[in-house]
């Protein structure tokens, strides 16, 4: 995503409504500031955080013989200070720095998600290259997953995280999750909301995925999904290769949304990969053979219609993987939207994008999301070694939309197919302060991706004058 491209000004922030204020610093007198009504909650949503302990190699061995509890110490002996740079993932720098400014902007969220992606990539070259020995590789895995959601704990104590896997989440290597895997009960035992749950607990151990209560609205849960096992790129290398995960967790979905709907409760899905089509991959050879998509068609397809059949009890969903910022609509089989899926920008700025985090708004009676606003680092104005995060854009008020649903995302997905202004304001925000890879020329590869969530759906928006793929 290093492609040059067309940049596009930032939309400023406006005014909610009336109630207690969100503030960010610094902030332009341009910029207002979030505002919560009576009855509505903020809660914080990062992912992709990407987290590179070994930045330092130098500090490797410290880190491999210390518990969690002294990271920071040790981080702090380090020389490298500056966050870490575009093609990079996260350092102590930056992840600290992104946890300072999520803490200035509000001093108190209802709850924080996490969607996944807690490890850098290729962590085990990373590892070995720094002098680690295989003998403590799982172990520092699993003590790397621990710290970046100690680290969110920690700076919001009291605040639940609620916190998923990512692809890269895994001992056996990217994609390759293993069901029952030591590292699945263990980053379980560190999170507070599973920890104190039986059920959630064991459910975790298996496959990555459970249910814990929503914080705060009653007759609400979220329903997290270790969904890495629907992946197209999934491959169970070190389990048993007769078994099939991803099937195993649609059942357990299913029958959790069973239960659900008997229980007259209402759910959120968190997940860290998203359905639909992947809009990168796909940009790059439009047209050219089938869609490459984010799950296996098979899987996509019975949870599409699983959803459908439950849309009286998934009222939303939250996903990333991309890095980018960007959105999904679930719909039915008529069309009809029923699910938003917000997908955040990543921490890390491994693919050319901005260190994001977005603030949501929601409605603490029904847990409706109402809007959200999203926080940017942006390095020009103080220097590299002291960037400043600051208020990219307000959805509602960027979209002038009435509402944050799926239907007012349909809405949204249908005006940037259709009007060049939206669209370019869309494409500016989906890297953040850098660069877009979104060109005239590629526009619909990444904006058709946003409704067309199986491959023939897809192709009719990108590609409507192709023969149909049967």
């Amino acid at each position: 995503m290093k492609r040059a491209a067309l940049r596009f000004a930032l939309v400023a922030a406006l005014i909610l409504g009336g109630g207690a204020t969100v503030t960010a610093e610094p902030r332009s007198a341009a910029q207002q500031p979030l505002i919560a009504a009576p009855g509505q909650g903020v809660f914080l949503h990062v992912s992709d955080i990407h987290f590179n302990p070994l930045y330092d190699p130098s500090l490797a061995a410290e880190l491999i013989a210390a518990p969690i509890e002294r990271w920071d110490a040790i981080f702090q002996t380090s020389s490298i200070t500056a966050p870490s740079a575009s093609g990079s993932d996260s350092n102590h720098p930056l992840f600290n720095a992104m946890i300072q400014a999520a803490g200035r902007t509000l001093q108190t969220y209802d709850y924080v998600l996490n969607t996944g992606d807690n490890l850098a990539h290729d962590f085990h070259d990373t590892y070995v290259a720094a002098g680690g020995g295989e003998a403590d590789y799982d172990d520092f895995v699993a003590k790397t997953m621990l710290y970046v959601d100690w680290k969110l704990e920690q700076a919001f104590a009291g605040v639940p995280l609620v916190s998923a896997f990512g692809n890269n989440d895994a001992l056996c290597g990217d994609y390759q999750l293993t069901p029952g895997s030591p590292l699945l009960a263990e980053t379980g035992r560190g999170l507070p909301v599973v920890a104190g749950d039986p059920q959630a607990l064991r459910d975790i151990s298996i496959g990555g995925s459970y249910e814990t209560p929503h914080p705060v609205v009653k007759d609400h849960d979220f329903l997290v999904l270790g969904n890495v096992f629907w992946s197209s790129q999934y491959e169970n290398a070190c389990g048993t290769a007769a078994d099939d995960p991803g099937s195993a967790q649609l059942a357990w979905l299913e029958w959790t949304l069973f239960r659900e709907r008997l229980a007259g409760r209402s759910v959120s899905l968190i997940m860290h990969i998203p359905p639909g089509i992947n809009a990168y991959s796909a940009s790059r050879s439009p047209c050219a053979g089938s869609p490459p998509t984010m799950w296996t068609d098979a899987y996509t397809a019975r949870f599409l219609a699983l959803i459908a059949a439950y849309r009286d009890v998934v009222t939303d969903a939250y996903a990333a993987h991309t890095h980018m910022d960007d959105f999904r609509v679930i719909s039915a089989a008529d069309g009809t939207p029923i699910v938003p899926v917000r997908l955040t920008p990543s921490v890390s700025p491994v693919f050319a994008n901005s260190p994001s985090f977005t603030l949501f708004l929601y409605d603490r009676a029904s847990a409706a999301p109402l809007n959200y606003v999203t926080y940017v680092q942006d390095s020009s104005p103080a220097g590299p070694d002291h960037p400043l995060w600051r208020f990219s854009y307000n959805f509602r008020q960027t979209y002038g939309s009435d509402d944050y649903s799926a239907a007012s995302l349909a809405a949204l997905a249908s005006r940037i197919q259709t009007q060049p202004a939206t669209r370019q304001t869309w494409a500016a925000h989906y890297t953040g302060a850098a660069p877009t890879p979104i060109n005239a020329g590629d526009w619909k590869a990444f904006a058709c991706a946003q409704t067309g969530l199986t491959p023939d759906a897809y192709e009719t928006c990108t590609c409507p004058g192709r023969r149909d793929r049967s």
